[in-house]
């Protein structure tokens, strides 16, 4: 289990590194703001404030955090009940997130495509399934710290 929570904590962790690139001025996956907000966000919506992307990259550092402090008991501190719920609310947030742009992106039969929404389906809305997965796979396998 050391080795799927460590996994699901570097991926939550590389995707807090993207939004604070991101909160810097970066434009990946576009090459403008305009273009990162059509693939990100979705089509007429503004770029993501910076302040935004510094909020999403803190809560994923913390995900990150706790779902490796579960997973590795050496590297906890603090109550291992925080761990053990916080795995969990990672998970369910995760979840949430999987099934909420699955709902909107992909039962969009006839409505326009745009960037965002084939993003969403094809990358996001999974990726967020399988963290959701793996941090789940932590909470309810591995031991309290």
């Amino acid at each position: 289990m050391q080795a799927i929570g460590t996994v699901t904590a570097a991926v939550l962790m590389a995707l807090a590194a993207v939004h604070l690139y991101r909160a810097a001025g970066g434009t990946w996956p576009g090459s403008t703001p305009t273009e990162l907000a059509a693939k990100v966000v979705g089509d007429n919506a503004p770029p993501p404030p910076a302040a935004a992307s510094v909020a999403v990259a803190v809560a994923l550092l913390a995900a990150g955090a706790i779902v490796a402090g579960r997973a590795i008991s050496a590297i906890a501190f603090g109550p291992s009940w925080a761990y053990s719920v916080g795995t969990w609310v990672v998970a369910a947030v995760m979840a949430l997130r999987a099934l909420g742009g699955f709902a909107v992106s992909g039962l969009m039969r006839g409505a326009p495509r745009t960037p965002y929404h084939a993003n969403d389906v094809r990358l996001y809305s999974p990726l967020t399934a399988l963290l959701a997965a793996g941090a789940g796979l932590v909470a309810a396998i591995s031991p309290a710290p």
